[in-house]
């Protein structure tokens, strides 16, 4: 059988269109993608949409700020990437716009500069971490996360 320059290029399509589909299709079909500029309407009054997501599970990306410490099962998602971690330095702004984020699993660090697709249970309004002290207004718990 003799394949054709057009075979080919069918068959990468068809390729590239089942990469996407499932690419798509892994997000779930009530996960809703979140981004850092739809989380406020003023200040930090939390936007209507982020409100309505409120306990459904979410995407959102961003990138990973250092670790606190090793073998934690939970980072900081930050709109732009920290070289730094931002409680080691008194220098340091710490943003208004980050995300806790509780893994499922132990947390392997991704370079500060790397993008990060993060999925998980959003949750809203004030809470302290038990475990680590940390004050939060939004949470992503149960989260799975991947470098982009």
């Amino acid at each position: 059988m003799m394949i054709t320059v057009s075979n080919r290029a069918a068959g990468r399509r068809a390729l590239a269109w089942l990469l996407l589909v499932a690419t798509v299709g892994s997000l779930g079909a009530n996960t809703q993608v979140l981004r850092f500029r739809d989380f406020y309407s003023v200040g930090v009054e939390f936007s209507a949409q982020t409100r309505a997501l409120d306990g459904q599970r979410v995407v959102i990306s961003g990138f990973m700020a250092p670790p606190l410490k090793p073998d934690a099962d939970f980072f900081v998602l930050t709109r732009l990437p920290m070289e730094y971690c931002p409680f080691c330095s008194s220098e340091a702004e710490w943003p208004d716009d980050i995300v806790f984020v509780r893994t499922r699993r132990t947390v392997e660090p991704i370079r500060f500069n790397r993008l990060v697709e993060v999925e998980g249970r959003l949750s809203l309004g004030v809470d302290v971490d038990e475990e680590t002290g940390f004050v939060s207004l939004m949470r992503l718990e149960d989260a799975v996360y991947r470098a982009r």
